[in-house]
């Protein structure tokens, strides 16, 4: 701002060209983040009823290579697993957040541990995992046709799950039963970004009301409930900051417990 300031003062005053002259150290383009983009995925069916098949799924990501790759430097990668991507920076808790780091940090290694413990085994040593039961973990990651992006980084997704023995699929879909799957709750795993607004409790909102379901593209990922609801509707209905930032603190460990969805980068605007 003081740069632009200084700029219009002195085309204003008279200041030669030469003075005026663009500043190469700051002069470009800039893409502040905007929606957190998620890979939800359907918490209501084996294996992503298992939270440690979610983390693990997360650690297995290489998002600095995603957004370099797919989304061509331009979005911001997501390193916080509590629900808000950095569009809402100033509502973040640093500490909830350390809590949950390592969830979204690159880590394969840690990640083929925790699918270990989940019993996801490469039963018949094909270098696939499989269930319990034999059935080899498999699974369709939903993608709007057309989203070269979006489709590359589901790709990519696959790419990095694949490593750690998990196989996955990207989709490509047309609109409407993308959109019908992420309202329904029918998807197995769906990429989508979530709400940005003046507030972040109306992105919590849409992820976790129990009045958003059939209705919001987020909340179909099985863990809307009531007494999230009924945070939310006490977020409305206080005009006092110090409870509102304690449920929003309660709303962001909940989500970084529970991983109910997997965050990958936020837009760029």
């Amino acid at each position: 701002m003081r740069r632009t300031v200084s700029l219009v003062w002195a085309l204003m005053s008279g200041a030669s060209p030469k003075a005026c002259a663009r500043d190469p150290g700051n002069h470009g383009y800039w893409y502040p983040p905007n929606d957190l983009i998620n890979l939800y995925v359907n918490t209501t069916i084996a294996p992503f009823d298992d939270l440690r098949v979610r983390r693990a799924m997360s650690m297995a990501l290489d998002r600095d290579m995603i957004v370099d790759l797919a989304g061509y430097g331009y979005p911001t990668v997501a390193t916080r697993a509590t629900g808000l991507g950095d569009y809402f920076e100033a509502w973040f808790n640093d500490a909830i957040d350390a809590q949950f780091s390592q969830y979204v940090t690159y880590d394969p290694d840690a990640a083929n541990v925790l699918l270990d413990e989940a019993r996801l085994l490469d039963i018949n040593g094909d270098g696939r995992r499989q269930l319990p039961d034999g059935t080899p973990v498999a699974f369709e990651i939903q993608v709007v046709s057309g989203w070269t992006d979006w489709v590359q980084t589901a790709q990519m997704i696959t790419e990095n799950l694949a490593d750690v023995g998990i196989t996955a699929t990207a989709r490509p879909v047309d609109w409407s039963l993308y959109d019908a799957a992420l309202k329904q709750g029918s998807y197995q795993a769906s990429m989508i970004w979530s709400l940005a607004a003046a507030d972040p409790i109306q992105t919590c909102n849409d992820y976790f009301h129990p009045d958003r379901v059939g209705q919001s593209w987020h909340a179909g990922h099985g863990m809307a409930a009531p007494e999230l609801g009924a945070l939310i509707d006490d977020y409305g209905q206080t005009t006092d900051e110090a409870a509102r930032r304690a449920i929003l603190d309660r709303l962001m460990t909940f989500t970084g417990e529970n991983m109910p969805f997997i965050p990958l980068f936020s837009n760029p605007t």
